[in-house]
């Protein structure tokens, strides 16, 4: 940053120890950053590498037993963070610096109302009571969006959406309207649509009160929409810093060209994306060389043993690496960072037709518990399976993609419509039927720790299958089966004899996919089974995914709420709102040219990380999604459409062919 700049907030050589045993090892080794008043610094890199750690600390709000600061000053308004005792820092949090955590759900209290909670920070800290502080509240409440203040006062965080819950964070964080906002991922669980809302919310917060954001993010879309600087951090260790546009269109580092190339999009459509073997994760406290030598693919010997400086490229860019110190930008480009083409194709030939399905969950009330309405969840949803092919369901959060693929696997009960698989109908079944069923149908879940039985080695985990669907003759045709099996998603034998929390987040979806492919099956679905990842190990389970169709011919359907993912993955899109598909077509049709308002809006909220995506207008959604127990008359989308007519307010409208398999719901198409 130049001399000459407002620096609200000044990092040097923070250097933080994690506990582990009677050892302390590196956790943060020497960052530095600084933050200017009014711009976004964004700290990019994988899960484990140090960023929360270090936001963390300059609240003093890292569990004592666990972490040491061992070093480093932290300058805001001529005070080092890191020297102050708890009763200064009480004064400073929710104040001068707030922070908006990753998961509202887990950072509110479930017990106290909304109201109670953004007031809890105006008692504190601005001395206010009653009903000055509710009002405030209330102008708060409007101030980030949310509808109808005076009742949110009074609701707790659980009757509240999870982009409400976000809101609500902000607004408990502009309370004193900050100098500083940490923000730790605050918008990782959040469809597009709304993650487009907060952003635009935290722009308006920069602009009015001119408050500096630290932005801590593995969502590169993002950084490349938002961000002023970035900062690039790997086992603890900064490795690239300079401008937005520096870092993206001239990366120094190996490990952030390696990160950019990890993104999915249409662009490395047909070849495999660029993978980064191991994890960014702590390193040894004797680490004398490079933190990403072991990892790098253009290491020479000099970075074994020897640790890099910072290099000045131009301006504020700046990068730690050999490379770049010998040639003074660090564009080298390996033959293992080449993508590889794989093509691949459909047969053309249906193997699961899904017709008129509908999944009505009852809401009983009363003594005698009588039925009194119905939460529509999947309201008549149809659509064709051919071999080998990949369908992605996308939509919003809570417009019936999980509950489509539940329903698939008799997870859930339909109330009525049939699947039909191979043109043999499903229904009537007896229970071995139903086996046979979910031996050919199996599904890959969003959280792999959940999914996994904590008590059971892998080994266990993926014989329960075998077993149950008799396949292999004895015990040790099963263990051999099992061997094949984990080394063809990437493990090594040993894996089986170990437990699920002894493995990293993308090793356990990987075990994840081992145990569906156990029984052979000839669709897997895909439930957001990339969407807890970071984009470097997303990259390599997506090249697993991709690997296995073209070799065993299997077909996905893909539900996510990346559609970077699936303009890289998928050969068809189904576009979902609530409940029901409003288009569904080819990709390149869908994505290409949308025809629906809602797909249109959810495709331009999409951040990407191309440069020639800068200037394109957004179209933004207002209001909240209706609710499944009384959806909207006439065209469900029609209270949050800009187009919307008397027609679609009274009659929902039918299919409309667009030609090329390409198909919309609405009543500018007809």
């Amino acid at each position: 940053m130049s001399e000459d700049k407002d620096i609200v907030l000044d990092v040097r050589d923070l250097r933080i120890g994690y506990r582990q045993g009677s050892k302390i090892v590196c956790a943060v080794d020497g960052a530095s950053f600084s933050l200017c008043r009014g711009e976004l610094l964004a700290l990019v890199g994988e899960s484990g590498s140090g960023k929360s750690v270090s936001a963390l600390s300059l609240l003093g709000l890292l569990p004592k037993e666990t972490f040491v600061v061992e070093g480093g000053v932290a300058m805001f308004g001529g005070r080092d963070l890191l020297a102050m005792d708890n009763e200064e820092l009480r004064k400073v949090r929710g104040n001068r610096i707030s922070m908006i955590f990753q998961e509202p759900m887990t950072a509110l209290n479930p017990v106290l109302t909304i109201g109670w909670q953004i007031g809890e920070v105006l008692r504190t800290h601005r001395g206010l009571n009653g009903e000055e502080a509710k009002k405030q509240v209330l102008t708060l409440l409007e101030r980030v969006g949310i509808p109808s203040p005076e009742q949110r006062y009074s609701d707790y965080p659980h009757q509240l959406s999870g982009g409400m819950r976000q809101r609500v964070m902000i607004a408990i964080a502009l309370a004193c309207r900050p100098e500083l906002l940490i923000a730790d991922e605050p918008t990782t669980a959040l469809d597009v649509t709304v993650q487009a809302q907060i952003m635009d919310l935290l722009s308006e917060l920069r602009r009015e009160y001119k408050t500096s954001v630290l932005f801590i993010t593995h969502n590169l879309g993002l950084v490349r929409q938002e961000a002023d600087h970035v900062a690039v951090m790997v086992s603890g260790r900064i490795v690239e810093r300079g401008t937005c546009d520096q870092l993206f269109s001239r990366p120094s580092h190996p490990y952030t060209r390696l990160l950019l190339r990890s993104v999915p999009g249409s662009g490395h459509r047909g070849s495999d994306l660029a993978s980064i073997p191991g994890t960014g994760s702590l390193v040894s406290a004797d680490c004398v060389g490079c933190c990403f030598a072991s990892r790098c693919p253009d290491v020479i010997d000099r970075c074994k043993v020897e640790r890099p400086g910072m290099s000045l490229i131009e301006g504020e860019h700046q990068v730690s690496c050999h490379l770049a110190e010998k040639n003074g930008h660090g564009e080298t480009v390996s033959s293992q960072e080449a993508s590889v083409s794989r093509e691949r194709s459909s047969s053309g030939s249906s193997i699961l037709s899904v017709r008129d399905i509908r999944v009505w969950f009852p809401v009983k009330t009363g003594l005698l518990k009588r039925t009194v309405g119905h939460v529509k969840a999947v309201d008549g949803v149809g659509f064709e399976l051919s071999r080998g092919e990949t369908l992605a369901l996308v939509g919003e959060s809570g417009c019936g993609k999980t509950t489509v693929g539940k329903s698939l696997l008799g997870l859930v009960p339909r109330t009525s419509g049939e699947f039909l698989m191979r043109n043999k109908e499903t229904d009537g079944l007896e229970p071995i039927g139903i086996d046979r069923i979910r031996r050919r149908v199996q599904m890959i879940f969003q959280d792999p720790f959940s999914s996994l039985n904590p008590r059971m080695m892998v080994e266990e985990t993926l014989s329960e299958g075998l077993e149950v669907h008799k396949i292999g003759g004895n015990a040790r045709e099963r263990k051999s089966l099992m061997v094949s099996l984990i080394e063809r998603v990437g493990l090594s034998p040993e894996a089986l004899q170990r437990y699920p929390h002894q493995f990293s987040g993308g090793q356990r979806q990987r075990i994840g996919l081992a145990r569906a492919l156990a029984v052979k099956p000839e669709i897997l679905v895909c439930d957001e089974c990339t969407s807890a990842l970071d984009v470097s190990v997303q990259a390599q389970i997506l090249n697993l995914l991709r690997e296995l169709q073209a070799s065993l011919g299997i077909s996905y359907i893909f539900i996510t709420h990346d559609l970077s993912v699936v303009s890289y993955l998928a050969d068809r899109v189904a576009v979902m709102y609530l409940g029901r598909l409003v288009e569904t077509g080819r990709t390149c049709d869908v994505l290409g040219d949308p025809k629906h308002p809602y797909a249109k809006a959810l495709l331009s909220a999409v951040p990407s990380v191309d440069a020639d995506s800068d200037g394109r207008k957004v179209l933004r959604l207002s209001g909240e999604v209706p609710s499944a127990l009384k959806p909207p008359t006439g065209c469900h989308f029609h209270p949050r459409c800009p187009l919307a007519t008397e027609q679609c307010r009274n009659e929902y409208p039918p299919s409309a062919d667009c030609g090329g398999g390409h198909s919309v719901c609405c009543w500018q198409c007809n």
